[in-house]
């Protein structure tokens, strides 16, 4: 690796940003996506709590009729 500026802080400096940008790309790909999934859980638990709504509908009506 040759670098223009060849004093220690410049070997350090690019070896560190080497090791942490892949690391930091991944760590922000991985929290969208478990934004996504949290958000998609929401999705799918509010969905789930309508359908019981309509049933206690249906079972007032049997005990109307």
């Amino acid at each position: 690796m040759h670098l223009q500026n060849c004093n220690g802080w410049s070997k350090w400096h690019h070896l560190l940003y080497f090791l942490f940008w892949p690391c930091s790309v991944l760590g922000s790909i991985l929290m969208i996506m478990g934004l996504y999934i949290l958000l998609w859980g929401k999705s799918r638990d509010a969905s789930a709590t309508v359908p019981p709504a309509k049933e206690e509908e249906d079972k007032e009506k049997q005990i109307k009729s």
